[in-house]
């Protein structure tokens, strides 16, 4: 099978592993918004519980001990295994080393974790290129490890609270299109030390003159080298939107001569949604236009009394016409 393999590999655009507790899901991901086959859900439980009925299957290299349960999910039914005396990580693990030879080369590998009492250690799997971390809380040491472990990500999501205290050095901060939806007291330093391109904050604890200081090093181009999108909604509306850029050195955006839209691609396919748009639309009578002072860059600035959307252009995006957009 695996020499047919070297000829023969479908085309998908990525493999999703989903880890919830001791349930393990594996999807199958077409290119299409929302185009899922979800190949298997595997729940992991002592040997203890549910010994009747086992049989072995093969995954990859291991043979494992299961016993195949259906169930109902809505309208859509499934088939369950379940996994006596086996661990989640393991599973994944032995998941990918079965399941991507079957496609083409440089598949998307992506990994959402829910944070619970039942999570074990991350798994030994590779190429992660997204992670997706959801649950109630989430501390700073499991995300140092996350990153540690899986590092060179293209996107990542972080829905819950962080709680704890982030090294300077952490690996996050690499991480190109990045996605915090509460990130607590944590929005300013990770800010601060970002170097990918496209970052999106809900809730921050970031003020006006957080923004201020953001702008003038991206202006005198000693920082935000690589930036592409901020974009940061407050946990409390700013008092006045206006004086973010008071002292900016800034001019109206010109909709007569300036496009009316900015477009950008997440580099994960399968990330796309509310938080990671692919298309950022503008109230161009809100938006001021900045200019880098070392190579002329230009950006544009929204601001609103909960929210600053901050957009770097390229010469081609700036002049595409009104019928390209």
């Amino acid at each position: 099978m695996r020499n047919i393999m070297k000829h023969l590999r479908l085309s998908v655009a990525c493999i999703r592993y989903s880890i919830n507790g001791v349930r393990v899901e594996a999807s199958i991901e077409k290119a299409e918004y929302y185009g899922k086959f979800v190949m298997a859900t595997f729940k992991c439980l002592p040997f203890r519980q549910n010994l009747q009925n086992i049989q072995q299957v093969r995954i990859a290299d291991n043979t494992i001990q299961c016993r195949i349960d259906r169930t109902s999910v809505g309208d859509d039914e499934m088939f369950i295994l379940i996994h006596p005396g086996t661990t989640p990580e393991n599973l994944v693990s032995s998941l990918q080393t079965h399941i991507e030879p079957f496609f083409l080369p440089n598949v998307d590998s992506l990994l959402e974790i829910l944070m619970d009492e039942d999570l074990g250690p991350l798994p030994e799997v590779q190429s992660i290129k997204g992670t997706w971390i959801d649950g109630p809380e989430v501390e700073t040491t499991f995300l140092e490890d996350l990153y540690e472990k899986y590092p060179n990500q293209e996107c990542s999501l972080i829905r819950p609270p962080i709680y704890g205290k982030l090294s300077v050095n952490s690996k996050m901060f690499q991480v190109d299109h990045l996605l915090i939806k509460q990130p607590e007291n944590h929005g300013l330093m990770i800010l601060e030390n970002f170097t990918g391109t496209c970052l999106f904050f809900d809730d921050a604890l970031i003020d006006e003159n957080d923004l201020k200081v953001f702008m003038r090093k991206w202006i005198s181009n000693t920082a935000y080298h690589n930036l592409l999108v901020l974009s940061v909604n407050p946990l409390e509306f700013w008092s006045n939107e206006q004086a973010i850029l008071e002292g900016i050195p800034s001019k109206r955006w010109d909709e007569t001569t300036r496009p009316t839209c900015y477009k950008y691609q997440s580099k994960v396919l399968d990330w796309v949604g509310a938080a990671d748009p692919i298309y950022l639309p503008f109230t161009f009578r809100s938006t001021s236009e900045l200019v880098r002072d070392t190579d002329g860059k230009v950006a544009s600035v929204f601001t609103l009394p909960g929210s600053f959307v901050f957009c770097v252009w390229s010469e081609e995006q700036l002049n595409m016409t009104r019928m390209e957009q």
